[in-house]
Formats: structure tokens, sequence, C-alpha cells
């Protein structure tokens, strides 16, 4: 409480230029200048339960598992709330969500892809690193 006090005043006493940022893409240009509240929803490929391995797939209790939905990214601990979505090509869309978990909530800039070869995976890059995971979707589960 007393560091998000401090934080607001040092942030208060700064002139609105400081402040300012550029927009990384005109997906996230929009979504700033616009004052309309409709969202874009990820594609149909992109939707569905993901996770690092098949093995993890195939357990209920994995740690790592996200779960994409029309509007949201959910995993373990935290929650990405969908701002704006850009398709960039047939693979690839790049994404600005407001993430929410247990120990902050941030806005981020990702680039997502599907690939088809050998099986179904998603590459999500955010901040030049790059997680790699298999669709869950279709395979079976160990019973608990």
């Amino acid at each position: 409480m007393t560091f998000r006090l401090l934080a607001a005043v040092a942030i208060s006493t700064l002139p609105m230029s400081a402040l300012a940022r550029t927009p990384v893409s005109p997906a996230e240009q929009a979504a700033a200048q616009s004052s309309d509240d409709t969202v874009g929803t990820f594609p149909a490929a992109y939707l569905g339960r993901w996770d690092l391995t098949a093995a993890r797939c195939r357990s209920d209790d994995s740690g790592s598992a996200i779960t994409v939905y029309a509007h949201e990214i959910r995993g373990y601990e935290d929650t990405s709330t969908l701002v704006t979505i850009e398709m960039l090509d047939e693979q690839s869309i790049r994404i600005v969500v407001d993430n929410e978990s247990a120990e902050r909530e941030v806005t981020l800039v990702q680039t997502l892809r599907i690939s088809t070869a050998p099986r179904v995976s998603l590459r999500i890059e955010t901040r030049g690193r790059t997680v790699r995971y298999v669709k869950c979707d279709g395979l079976p589960r160990q019973a608990g």
C-alpha cells in the first residue's frame, strides 16, 4: 500500500510528456484513440486449451496450461483480457492484453503464431521471449 502511494505521488509530479508513450502498433494506437467499447475476438484456430507438452496436456493439474477464449487467455494464476487484435498474416496476430495476476496488473503486447507442422502449435512472443505450446484439444486426458 505504501509503495503504491509513493509511486502515485512520484508519477503525479512528472510532466505529462514524461508519461506519454508511443504505441507499438496501429492496433494499439487505434485502441488508445478509440472510444468504442467493441473488441475483436481470437480467430477460431487459436481457441482452446494449450500446454507446453502433449504429456502435460493429458494432466488435469498442469500449472502451465492456458485456455484461449474469444476475448481472453486464462492461465493457472493469471487472466489476459483482449484489448485489441491485429492480423499480421494468415498464421500470425499481434494482440494487446490487460494481464491480471496475483502479483500485478500490466498491459502486454504479444505476437501469437500458429503452426500446423508436424502438429498444431502456438508460439507466444512477449518482450522478446517466446514460449511454444501444443494444442491439447483432442488429446486423451489421464484419469484423475
